[in-house]
Order: C-alpha cells, then structure tokens, then sequence
C-alpha cells in the first residue's frame, strides 16, 4: 500500500496517559528469528550459528499464517526481569490492540504539553474540525521474507489532519 509522502507522517507523538509524567510508554516490539529459536527450544539461545538462524528462517519463509501464528517466541521482558515464553499470535494481537489504542488516542483530537488531555502531540501536524477517516495497518516481518498485514478497521472522525512542512 502506496500512501503519498504529503499525506503521512511517521513516529506522530501522542499523549496516551496524562498521568504519566512522561508523554506516555510505548511498546514496539521486534521478532527475531533468535527468539523463535528460543521459543523452539524452550530455553534461551546465547550461541545460535549462522546456518541454524537461516534455516530456520527458509523454514520461516514455507510457513502458513496458521503455522506461524502457532511457534512460540523467548524474549526478555523489562517489566518482569526474566525471560518469558508467548506466542506470535499473542505478539500480533498486542500489536493489532496497541495500533487500535493509538486511533483512540488521535481520534481525540490535538492536545497541549500542560493542558491535562490526552491526544495528539506533535508539532507537524495541525488538526481542526471537519470530517475524515482514520485506520491503520499492522505490518509485521518474520525472520527475512515472511510479512503478515492486518487492517484495522477505519473509523470515522471529527477532525481533519494537516501536516505542516518545514
């Protein structure tokens, strides 16, 4: 999906939680193939060889969705402070809620650094009332050549995006 440069803006900053003193905490999570092979093995892997990674990567590349969506991944998890097994179906339906979090968030329209509401905070971008949709779509890589897409519905808004060049 081809979408003109004037029309989309990249790392938008939000406001998601004004009880955080930050702007907010955002999870971007990344599959690597080493913590396939973790999950694979159910332990973690500290010295993993080329030829096993891109192995398991060509295995990767064959997969079905269904297939795919069914292997467990190893990761550390900052929150726990120790390593955690899940499922890249798990990982996916994350990232589709999160993706769905943020339209909630830019749906409320545009915010200031002091003004207690949550919404869109970013310079590039100036917001008024009028009519527009909104949607996204999640991409995301497995290993090397494996791209699964999940559309997230659009919705209607009450606001209209300009991006403003600099």
């Amino acid at each position: 999906m081809l979408i003109r440069p004037e029309s989309r803006i990249s790392e938008m900053q939000l406001v998601k939680n004004v009880n955080k003193r930050s702007r907010g905490r955002y999870g971007f999570p990344d599959i690597f193939v080493i913590g396939l092979l973790g999950g694979k093995n159910n332990k973690l892997v500290e010295n993993s060889n080329y030829n096993e990674l891109k192995e398991l990567d060509d295995k990767i590349c064959e997969e079905s969705e269904e297939t795919i969506f069914k292997r467990q991944y190893y990761f550390w998890s900052k929150d726990d402070k120790k390593y955690k097994l899940t499922s890249v179906r798990k990982i996916i339906d994350l990232g589709e809620d999160q993706l769905k979090n943020y339209i909630k968030v830019i749906k409320k329209g545009q915010c200031a650094v002091n003004n207690n509401k949550i919404g869109v905070l970013d310079e590039r971008i100036n917001m008024e009332l009028g009519n527009s949709i909104l949607g996204g779509w999640l991409l995301v890589s497995l290993g090397s050549r494996h791209i699964i897409t999940r559309k997230i519905e659009f919705k209607k808004m009450d606001h209209r995006f300009t991006i403003i060049n600099k």
